[in-house]
């Protein structure tokens, strides 16, 4: 079971930027309690190294007390899908779960204005690719249509979001 939290950044529990560890951990303790093999994983935007956020987050420290494998999106693998004409790089971990439990921050974006569980999966999308499909699509109308193939894509493998 994989788990796709927001780790945007490097930013504290209590700035309410990310995916809060409370959130996280009642998830973990209920697959736990299924005997579940637990996976976590994201590809935070900018480029800090993303240990650095799994740290500022409390995610590693978490993962660590629960011996869930983290895994890192940036690194761990790419798989190349198509949608609408596009040809989207996807971090290979996602396709290679069993299933998907998406746990989005409930939180605003500037093209996006209300983002919810679809734009969380912007982050199985790697590294500074993220910039390239900004760019390529800077305008509400251009990037919407970027989410929902991601989303096409992906919705298969989730579970719960």
């Amino acid at each position: 079971m994989l788990l796709k939290p927001n780790l945007l950044g490097a930013y504290a529990p209590e700035r309410a930027v990310t995916t809060h560890p409370a959130v996280i951990e009642a998830v973990i303790l209920k697959l736990k309690e299924l005997e579940k093999e637990i996976w976590l994983g994201d590809s935070p935007g900018g480029s800090l190294p993303v240990k650095r956020i799994w740290q500022a987050t409390g995610i590693e420290e978490l993962c660590e007390k629960h011996k869930v494998k983290l895994i890192n999106f940036n690194t761990g693998g790419i798989s190349e899908h198509t949608m609408n004409g596009e040809t989207y790089q996807l971090a290979s971990a996602f396709f290679e779960a069993d299933a998907v439990i998406n746990l989005a921050k409930y939180k605003t974006h500037s093209l996006m204005y209300y983002t919810g569980c679809i734009k969380n999966l912007y982050g199985l999308v790697p590294g500074l690719k993220k910039s390239d499909y900004h760019s390529k699509y800077p305008t509400y109308n251009d990037f919407k249509k970027v989410i929902t193939d991601i989303y096409s894509i992906c919705n298969q493998k989730i579970t719960l979001n």
